[in-house]
């Protein structure tokens, strides 16, 4: 085994990634496109759990997250969206740390420089830190750090990353479980192997079938897009086993052929040269693949953060039994790398319609107005609630008892009877939705004009219930008229 140095130079490398990965997050957060869904909901959550001690914090709708617990300890000394945001970057980021060690142990030095090169360049981990935030992202560098222990045998980091893992998402209990069968074929860890298997296996299923309904009344297969397989864990195998027509009909989709050109033809399709390391990807691969919601399998998200590390591991191994990396086909590989994902990236920086445009990046004079305006006509009370829509979110928002998405709150009570305080609603952010969801062909013309129909008719009912407090180019702040 090799042993890893950390160089000066690294660190430097490794502080610059994460500052362009921080400016890039915070800026789209001050430039007010970060949503409710899923930045806003976490505030809150976090904010709740921090000074209202909300019991439930292991499960966040409709996930088991016991990592928010550390979260919410920054969160209350720090009640910054920000905060989330570098935080998240960070996770992202120091993944480089044990995806260097691990290229080195395996590769040549001036290889692994490249490997990690190619981690920063990456679309997916991209779209991981832009999709507002997700504590998904630390799945990254732990998977990165469990293979990296199990390698080198430091069995003590490889039980503490392993834990960790578990803490993030229910998915990661499969992830580990694929681990164990992986640690039993690759070092020949059997007893160790198949007993995490065993126990990592039966634990998901407790956790997805019995915890997470326990809580919600719902396990989080019902609310995903595999729910058209069954409900629940039975229910989903079963239907994978019974349905395969239906499979294959879902699997021939033109973004789910993107996906695998992006995750896999970027490196030339090396990764599956190393089919062991690729075991744990399977959960996250099979939701993307089996699943009927675009999201899932569009690489846009944080779902990827699931598959991102054991794709590279794979790639690391699959070019250790090539030897490619002594010849040019690996200057082929970083030229094709390059191109599949500058043109993937740059796509959807510089196509107008669609959320991830470069414009979402470049705080106006407008959003400065928007959040100055927030923060004056929106008291500070936290026992007011708010509704705002999807499109709009700041901590001042969301830092409070009930953050609500309109029209929740407005021409829906919440809990019964109670209806919001305040309304956040920006027509022009809406307007804009509008476009991206017609150019985008995802979704009928016809559905999309209906579906907008709806939110104007509701928009309209606020404006009958509430009084405007504040106006500036199409965004309004309405006030209940009980509290004017």
């Amino acid at each position: 085994m090799k042993k890893t140095y950390f160089s000066l130079r690294f660190f430097l490398f490794w502080f610059a990634f994460s500052a362009i990965l921080t400016f890039f997050s915070v800026s789209k957060y001050l430039s007010l496109h970060t949503h409710f869904w899923d930045m806003g909901m976490y505030q809150n959550f976090l904010w709740n759990y921090s000074f209202k001690n909300l019991s439930n914090i292991f499960i966040l709708y409709p996930h088991f997250r016991p990592v928010l617990s550390i979260y919410a300890v920054i969160y209350k000394l720090f009640p910054y969206g920000e905060v989330l945001l570098i935080l998240q970057s960070l996770s992202i980021s120091i993944a480089i740390f044990p995806l260097y060690a691990y290229a080195k142990d395996v590769l040549e030095e001036d290889t692994a420089r490249i490997v990690v090169f190619l981690y920063c360049l990456f679309a997916p981990v991209w779209f991981i830190n832009l999709s507002d935030f997700h504590p998904d992202s630390l799945i990254i560098p732990l998977s990165f750090l469990a293979l990296y222990s199990l390698r080198i045998k430091k069995w003590g980091l490889f039980v503490v990353s392993i834990f960790l893992l578990l803490t993030v998402k229910e998915i990661s209990f499969f992830i580990t479980a694929l681990i164990g069968i992986y640690a039993a074929l690759r070092y020949r860890y059997i007893v160790l192997g198949y007993s995490m298997f065993i126990l990592m296996s039966l634990s998901g299923v407790l956790v997805v079938d019995k915890l997470i309904p326990y809580f919600i009344e719902k396990t989080p297969i019902e609310v995903t897009g595999v729910s058209w397989l069954g409900d629940g864990m039975v229910g989903l195998i079963k239907g994978i086993l019974l349905n395969p027509h239906s499979i294959l009909a879902i699997l021939i989709n033109y973004w789910k052929i993107v996906y695998i050109i992006v995750l896999f033809g970027s490196f030339l399709f090396i990764p599956f040269l190393a089919p062991l390391e690729l075991l744990p990807t399977i959960p996250g691969i099979s939701l993307a693949l089996l699943s009927d919601l675009w999201r899932h399998y569009a690489l846009l998200y944080q779902y990827p953060s699931t598959v991102v590390s054991f794709v590279f591991i794979a790639f690391i191994e699959g070019l250790g039994k090539t030897k490619l990396s002594k010849t040019n086909i690996l200057k082929t590989v970083v030229v094709v790398f390059i191109a599949v994902n500058f043109l993937y990236l740059g796509f959807l920086l510089f196509y107008k319609n669609d959320s991830y445009h470069f414009s979402r990046y470049i705080v106006t004079s407008r959003d400065n107005k928007i959040r100055t305006a927030i923060k004056r006509y929106i008291p500070a009370d936290t026992s007011l609630s708010i509704s705002t829509s999807n499109l709009i979110n700041h901590s001042h928002l969301a830092n409070r008892k009930y953050y609500l998405k309109f029209p929740d709150g407005v021409t829906r009570p919440y809990k019964d009877t109670a209806f919001a305080d305040y309304v956040v609603i920006d027509l022009k952010r809406i307007e804009e939705l509008r476009d991206i969801l017609q150019s985008r062909g995802r979704q009928n013309i016809k559905d999309v004009e209906k579906k907008f129909y709806q939110i104007e008719k509701e928009i309209k009912n606020a404006f009958l219930r509430y009084e405007v407090v504040y106006e500036y180019d199409k965004f309004y702040i309405l006030k209940s008229s009980e509290n004017l």
